[in-house]
Order: structure tokens, then sequence, then C-alpha cells
């Protein structure tokens, strides 16, 4: 017997920690069993990007006699689509679901899928266990629909065709279940997102969020975390992504785990945390200030600082902290900061929301995500949708389009804005310019409101300029809004530009070089022999050196730490050298040298 766990991710780099830590399971207790038990359970990864038929391909070549997908809201589209194509080829194939997409709404999902035998309600270890065993037994569609009835946590499909529901599962204690990746070795796993958890559940009750409906939260002895941790370590992956909904809730256990991961560092292995700053203690600061650059980055849920909204959506949070706690952060520069906003939440209109986007904006995180409301199955705010006058897609990921206090219009107009501040804040390729820019505005907002109206007035959301041509646009609109000091703004976006990477043409707006060239050439010669400043390229010849690195001359001073210190101009040219084997962890631009006393 063949039992096949099917993910469809976002994403390649992401992994699907449900069905691995399902299998490692199923692997693990059924070794261990004398019953005769003899199938083989197996995982098939895809993403959303695949086309439906081609996963269907796939999945029929695998030759699975029980089919169970993994259900998101990034991957119900696609998997409604494999519900109804399956059974025409696969007629026999028994077809399981979990996963939090079916686990609030079973019922309805039966009756719309016949092809669907039965839906796993909340976690899938020990269920989808019982599921393989009885599977095991017999392949036979009604002996399988007359073992379900015995299965705690699931909603099937009885023999007569009627659907019912068993009892609900207690909760697993999380140090008797298996390590998820107990088959990493192998694998080219140098680009993936590992997700891990060593917790679930979440103490708050956030109405539009699913993880605090049971109040209790547990976790994971810290000897088997770091355990589990040091074996994946082990493989060097890109990032180790924990997704604990609240990781911070419990101060021993989290600064256990940071100590560890700070003690077992292999220089590559990037760690995600989703906290609540304001229940970082100073102990926990300290601790985080001893990481290496670019060692972990912080999600940190804001969502909105408007009181009344925030007391309505049932949001615990201290403003006040989380602004001391972010500025107690970005002092070593050495964590990467992520704070979120979600639109469309009840009390919150337009204005407000403005007033929320520029408060948390002036916390200067590497990125600030403006999201919008997911008004998903099961939560309270689904049920408080019709009294907020919250009107959302029917289909995933069921997103807001507009409420009581925030018309189609403008929700429309912050999708906008979301798109501009993920170009030109989000990627980091435009520090320089952006700060000197909001100057010219009452306040972020504004800004961000402003470009996202001239790109849409210029057709670029539908257009979609390239990257390159992006700084121009920026350099255009800023001719609008600021034209005084559009020479600074050239050399800013120079700037930018040079500490991402080394352009194969100048842009137009940057300044002539030709009068530096001997400057620039003897720069390199006497860099060529004594490597004052560029001791990471070895014995490379001068020719090496001039591809591999680049000298920008400027006369204002784009490289000072704030705003007004960027508008400075000098009499005379600066010399500017960018090194790209030596760049910021956290921005991954860069590292900029000062060579003028050098040139002198």
């Amino acid at each position: 017997m063949r039992f096949l766990l099917v993910a469809i991710n976002a994403k390649y780099i992401h992994t699907n920690a449900a069905v691995y830590g399902i299998k490692s399971y199923i692997d693990e207790n059924t070794a261990l069993l004398h019953d005769g038990t003899g199938g083989r359970i197996d995982i098939a990864e895809f993403t959303i990007n695949n086309d439906a038929i081609e996963i269907l391909a796939d999945i029929y070549q695998r030759k699975p006699d029980i089919i169970a997908f993994s259900c998101y809201i990034w991957n119900w589209e696609t998997i409604r689509r494999l519900l109804i194509e399956i059974p025409k080829i696969m007629p026999s194939a028994p077809i399981f679901l979990g996963g939090p997409e079916v686990s609030y709404n079973g019922e309805e999902v039966l009756k719309r899928f016949p092809a669907v035998t039965a839906i796993v309600i909340g976690e899938g270890e020990q269920t989808c266990l019982d599921l393989f065993i009885l599977c095991s037994k017999s392949i036979e569609t009604d002996a399988i629909k007359l073992g379900l009835a015995r299965i705690d946590g699931i909603v099937y499909r009885s023999l007569n065709n009627q659907i019912n529901k068993t009892s609900a599962r207690e909760l697993l204690d999380l140090n008797i279940l298996s390590f998820p990746y107990s088959e990493l070795s192998g694998e080219n796993l140098s680009d993936r997102i590992i997700y891990y958890e060593s917790s679930r559940g979440c103490p708050f009750r956030c109405s539009y969020c699913l993880s605090g409906t049971s109040g209790i939260v547990r976790f994971k002895a810290t000897k088997k975390i770091e355990e589990e941790l040091s074996v994946i370590l082990a493989h060097e992956v890109a990032q180790i992504k924990f997704v604990d909904r609240t990781f911070n809730i419990n101060q021993e256990h989290s600064l256990a785990i940071w100590r560890f991961i700070r003690d077992h560092d292999n220089g590559i292995t990037n760690f995600h945390f989703e906290i609540a700053a304001d229940l970082l203690t100073d102990e926990a600061i300290e601790i985080l200030k001893s990481f290496r650059p670019g060692l972990v980055q912080l999600e940190i849920g804001v969502q909105s600082t408007h009181a009344k909204t925030l007391e309505c959506i049932k949001r615990r949070m201290d403003f006040a902290k989380v602004k001391k706690v972010v500025k107690a952060l970005r002092v070593n520069r050495n964590v990467h900061l992520h704070l979120d906003l979600i639109a469309g939440l009840p009390y919150e209109d337009y204005e407000t929301f403005s007033n929320s986007f520029s408060e948390v904006y002036a916390l200067k995180a590497e990125k600030l995500q403006l999201g919008f409301l997911k008004v998903l199955p099961g939560t309270q705010i689904r049920q408080d949708a019709k009294e907020f006058g919250i009107v959302y897609e029917e289909a995933p990921p069921y997103q807001v389009l507009c409420t009581k206090w925030i018309d189609f219009s403008f929700m429309r107009r912050l999708h906008r804005i979301e798109d501009v501040l993920g170009i030109f804040y989000n990627t980091n390729q435009f520090t320089n310019t952006i700060a000197v820019l909001g100057r010219a505005f009452d306040n972020a907002f504004q800004m961000y409101e402003k470009l996202a109206d001239f790109f849409n007035e210029k057709d670029y959301f539908r257009k979609t300029p390239a990257r390159v041509f992006r700084y121009q646009a920026l350099l255009d609109f800023a001719h609008v809004y600021d034209a005084k000091n559009i020479t600074c703004y050239q050399e800013l976006l120079t700037h930018d530009m040079y500490l991402r990477e080394k352009t194969k043409s100048r842009p137009s707006f940057a300044n002539d070089l030709m009068p530096y060239r001997e400057q620039i050439k003897k720069f390199y010669g006497n860099e060529e022999n004594s490597r004052r400043y560029l001791t990471y390229y070895n014995d490379a010849p001068v020719g090496s050196l001039v591809r591999m690195t680049a000298i920008e001359v400027y006369y204002y001073h784009v490289d000072a730490d704030n705003a007004e210190d960027k508008l400075c101009r000098s009499e005379v040219p600066r010399y500017l050298l960018y090194d790209y084997r030596n760049r910021d962890s956290l921005t991954n631009n860069a590292k900029v040298i000062d060579i003028n006393e050098e040139r002198s």
C-alpha cells in the first residue's frame, strides 16, 4: 500500500513541515508495530507555479493507493482543481485532506467534493498514523469507510454517504513527535527554507488569527530542540524559520534557544522568529545584540497603533515598549527587523491607518510589510464580518475588499501604496534617496501615497518597469516634489544603485567620470601594490580589481548618516569605493570606503 502525502508550496525554496512531520511520525511508529503493517509512505512536493495537470500527471505516475493533501490558503485553488480531476483517472484512490484551510469547514468541503473520503481536523500526526494503519489492512473503499468511525479527529463520509464527525483528538505532547527532517541527507538544501516549530498554540486571542483558538501553548523540551537544530545546521541550510506564533512568550524557552544558536552558529544559516517586541526583556535584548550580523531576523506584528482597533481585535500590545525595543535592537545593526501592519481591520479608516503607517515607518526597520486582512474560516473576525461591514473575497486568500471604514477605492489605493513600498523601501535599494525625499512630505505615508499616485498616472503598475528604470522613475518623481534638490537626488540615486551592484552601463544621471579617470587609475595602480583597502582580493591584478569593484565621484555627502547631512555639498569631488566582496549582511549593500585621503 502506497500512501502519498502531497505538499504544494508557495515557492520552491519552501518546505512543508506538516508532511515531513507526519511521514517521520508514521515511519517511526509503524516500525514498532507487529501486526503485519506493510505500507509505504512517500512525499511529493510541488509549488503553486506548477501546472495543475502536470501535478496530476506526477501523482498518477507514482501510483499511490491513498492520496493526502496538506491544505492552506495559498494552495487551495490548485488542490480544488485536483480534487475534481483525480477521480477521473484514479477513481479507486481514497483522498484525505488536512491543514488549516479545511479544518474549520470540513463538512462543507466534503459536500462540495464527493471524491474526498475524510478530512483531518487539527493536528495530523496521530490521526494520519491511525489512517495509515487502517488503510494498510485494506485499501478497499468500503473497508476504509467502515473503519473511519473509530478514528478520532476527522470528518468523514460513511458507507451510506452520510457525513459524520468523530470526537476531537487530544492535543499531543510535542516531545513524542518525530524529527521531521530525518531524511535531509542527499538533498540540496543550500537555498531552502526549513520550517521548524518549538511550540504550538498561542495564549492570545487575536480575532483575525487561528493560532490562539485553544488558548493553550505547548513547548518542546530544550534538549530535543537542540538535538534537532544541530542536525539541520550541519546541512548549512539557508534559513530556519520558526513557525511559533509568539516565539518569546516563554522567556526561559526562547532565551535557551537563542543562546544555543549563538553558540552553534555555522556562519551561514539565518534564523527567523515571530515575536512580541513588548515582551522582550533586557536580558533577551542583550543576547540578540551579541549575534553575528545576519544570524537572526525578527518579525514583529504591530498590525495597528489605533487603540480602538487593537481593543476590538483583542490585540494586546504596548506600542511605546515596541518603539523602545526596536530602537535598542537597531543600535548594533546586527538583527534584521521586519514589522507588520494589517489594513482593513475594524475601526481603522484611511486616516487612522495612515497614522499607524507613519508611526511604524518611523522605527526604521529593514522591512515594513503592509498586509491586508485575511478573513479566515474559523476566526472570530469572520463571524463578526457582517457587523463590521467587512466584505471579503469568497475564494482564498479571503482578502478584505472593503469595510465600514474604508471603501473599495481607498482599499485599492492602499494596494498601490503596498506595491511602491515593496519596491522603494523593502528592497533596501533606494535607502539614501528615500531618506532625503521624505523631507518633502508631511509624513511617510503621504510620500508613498503620492509615489503610488505617480506610478498609477504613468501606468507603471501595468508596465512594470525594469529594476534599473525604477531609479530614473524615482528621479522623475523627485523632480515633481523637490526639484530644488534634483542634483543631490541624481547623486543619491547613483550611490544607491552602486551600493547594490556595478552596472554594465552607467545611468544617464550619474556624474561624468571623464575628468577623474587619471585619479581613479592611479588609485587602482597603488592598490595593486599595497592592498590598503581591498584586502579580500588577495593577488588579483589591477584589471580584476577594476572589474570587481567600483569608484564613483560625488559632491554631496551621499553616505552621511542622516538626511540633512546628505544634502551638504562639497566644493571638491569626493571619491567612494564600493567593495562588492564585503557586503552588509542586513541589506546586501556593498561596503563603502572613503578613499579621499588616499587620492590626495
